[in-house]
């Protein structure tokens, strides 16, 4: 399954790109993703105050302006007012995206909360962060139903 996600930045008025996260959310992904959230479960129990856990991850990627332009304004005004992810419809994949579509980004990490996960990065030679909408639990549990 992939996913479009709406992303927020640290500076809002900085041009740094990365307004739309892109993952494949594979069954491999899915249990490794629910593995983490479960070890998070387990940590808070030990510790209330724990909000979020971090882990090393590379699984999004974060589109460039012109990579956000060939996305169907259907797909940009659900992220818009949706939730803020979309699952991508076949139609998109069909949409020719080349490495110039997408930024470069650095310290990528999958943020796990008990209600599910999202992502951050630092587009390259920046000091900002960008960080995707969450994804709950049962978006990442229905890839695991196929």
């Amino acid at each position: 399954m992939h996913l479009l996600m709406k992303t927020h930045s640290t500076n809002p008025d900085a041009e740094v790109g990365c307004r739309v996260g892109c993952v494949q959310l594979t069954p491999k992904l899915a249990r490794l993703i629910l593995k983490h959230i479960k070890a998070f479960k387990a940590a808070k129990e030990a510790d209330s105050t724990l909000y979020e856990m971090h882990f090393w991850d590379g699984s999004v990627d974060y589109l460039s302006e012109a990579g956000v332009a060939k996305i169907p304004e259907k797909v940009q005004d659900v992220l818009d007012t949706g939730e803020g992810y979309s699952k991508i419809k076949d139609s998109f994949r069909n949409v020719d995206l080349t490495e110039e579509d997408f930024e470069r980004t650095e310290c990528d990490i999958m943020m796990v909360r008990a209600d599910g996960v999202s992502w951050t990065c630092i587009p390259k030679h920046s000091d900002i962060y960008i960080s995707t909408e969450s994804l709950p639990i049962p978006i990442i549990k229905s890839c695991l139903r196929k």
